[in-house]
């Protein structure tokens, strides 16, 4: 199942997972600041109308988690990006609902992050109509 994330879902489970997430980026090396991850967690869930926050849930666990938000590019193109894309199943329907959310939030183009060495979630985003577009995957909409 894919919900709506609160803030109450920002416990050790999601910790976890948010862990995971950022070991397959390029900063894996780097320690995060934690609060610094929950304070963008908690705004995501409450600014709803600039941001997308969904996890995936099987059995009562959490196992997936995407947010991103709508921002203008310098061309003032609305563009709606990922900041956070990772999840054990359900990605092609969380990416799916990303993009039927960008939709009606009326961006022009959405973004979705690469993950390095993920050769089955290149092959989805590209199944979904996106390009590689340097470090990351864009799609008109």
């Amino acid at each position: 199942m894919i919900r709506d994330a609160v803030i109450g879902d920002f416990n050790d489970e999601l910790l976890e997972l948010i862990d995971e997430a950022y070991a397959e980026t390029p900063f894996t090396g780097l320690k995060y600041n934690r609060p610094h991850v929950q304070r963008w967690f908690a705004n995501a869930c409450t600014f709803k109308e600039r941001f997308f926050c969904r996890v995936v849930e099987e059995e009562g666990r959490i196992v997936g988690l995407l947010i991103g938000f709508i921002s203008d590019t310098v061309w003032g193109l609305p563009t709606s990006q990922t900041l956070v894309s990772y999840s054990r199943s359900g990605t092609d329907r969380l990416i799916r609902q990303f993009v039927q959310w960008s939709k009606e939030k009326k961006a022009a183009q959405v973004t979705v992050m690469t993950v390095p060495g993920k050769e089955k979630y290149e092959e989805l985003v590209s199944k979904l109509g996106f390009f590689e577009s340097g470090n990351a995957y864009t799609k008109e909409i």
